[in-house]
């Protein structure tokens, strides 16, 4: 739990794997903690939160588009998922 007493920077590195990487992250839904970032191409979440609560998220990670061939189309693949995080004061 990180606390806005302590202001200590928070910083936490999101992962994903299969697809074509790289992979660009973003906010789906929700939103972080006031103070806090994504940064949509490191994949972290930093930043000096400033008010208290749990803050419920919906990540999204999208990966590179693969090229169409003559035998197969064009592919993206996306995956999302339910975060939250919980500043204390």
């Amino acid at each position: 739990m990180y606390s806005t007493s302590n202001r200590t920077i928070y910083s936490q590195k999101l992962t994903a794997s299969g697809g074509n990487p790289p992979y660009r992250w973003s906010i789906a839904n929700g939103s972080l903690p006031p103070g806090l970032k994504l940064s949509k191409t490191k994949a972290t979440i930093s930043g000096k939160a400033s008010f208290a609560g749990t803050y419920t998220f919906t990540i999204q990670v999208v990966d590179k588009k693969t090229k169409k061939t003559k035998t197969t189309p064009s592919t993206q693949n996306t995956a999302t998922k339910v975060l939250s995080i919980t500043i204390d004061g």
